[in-house]
C-alpha cells in the first residue's frame, strides 16, 4: 500500500509540473565578438528569446553591467512578454568603445509578484557577454544564428521522461491485472 502511494506521488509530481524551458540566441557571444571598423559609431545587437514552455506566457528582462551601460543603448523595452511557442527579441545599440571592451548582461525570467497563497518563484536566467573590438578598415558581415536555444532540448527531454513514465505505468497495471486473473482462475479450479 505504501509503495503504491509513493509511486503515485512521484508520478503526480512529474505530470503536474509544467515544462519550464526557454532559451536565448545572441547575435554576438564570446566566440563571435562585435567588430567595429574605423569610423563606425555604433552597431545593432540582437538577443532572440525562445519560449517553449508549453502553454504558459513567459516574461523576461535584460540588464547590463555597470561597465557595459556606458557602451549600450537599449532600443527595445527592458522587459518583454513572449507567448508560448513564440520568440521575442531585445535590440540594443553598442557604441564604438575606441578600444576593446567587454559587454556583459543578464537575461532572466521575471518572477512576477506573488499573489495571496502563492509561493515566491526563483528566476532562472542566463549571464552573457561578448567583446566589442575595433579593427582596421575591413568589412564585416554579420551572421545571425537562428537557433531555438537550449529550451527545445529541455522540452524533448521532458517528453521522453513523460513517455517512459507512461509506459511504466501501463506495464505495471497490465502485469498486476494478469496476476489477479491467474490467482482467481487458480482459486476456482
Amino acid at each position: 500500500m505504501i509503495k503504491k502511494f509513493y509511486f503515485f506521488a512521484i508520478l503526480f509530481l512529474f505530470l503536474a509540473s509544467p515544462v519550464l524551458s526557454w532559451g536565448v540566441s545572441p547575435s554576438y557571444s564570446e566566440n563571435n565578438p562585435l567588430l567595429f571598423n574605423e569610423g563606425d559609431n555604433e552597431k545593432l545587437a540582437k538577443l532572440i528569446v525562445s519560449n517553449s514552455r508549453g502553454t504558459e506566457e513567459l516574461t523576461v528582462m535584460i540588464s547590463f553591467s555597470e561597465d557595459s551601460k556606458k557602451f549600450v543603448n537599449l532600443i527595445s523595452e527592458d522587459q518583454i512578454s513572449i507567448a508560448a511557442g513564440e520568440r521575442g527579441e531585445f535590440k540594443f545599440n553598442v557604441k564604438n568603445p575606441e578600444e576593446s571592451a567587454i559587454i556583459s548582461y543578464v537575461v532572466k525570467q521575471s518572477p512576477g509578484s506573488p499573489q495571496d497563497n502563492e509561493m515566491i518563484q526563483l528566476a532562472p536566467g542566463y549571464s552573457l557577454s561578448f567583446s566589442a573590438d575595433v579593427v582596421g578598415e575591413q568589412e564585416e558581415e554579420i551572421v545571425e544564428e537562428e537557433g531555438l536555444g537550449e529550451g527545445i532540448f529541455a522540452f524533448f527531454i521532458s517528453v521522453i521522461i513523460f513517455a517512459i513514465l507512461a509506459i511504466t505505468f501501463v506495464i505495471y497495471f497490465v502485469s498486476k491485472k494478469k496476476r489477479e486473473n491467474q490467482f482467481v482462475q487458480g482459486f476456482f479450479i
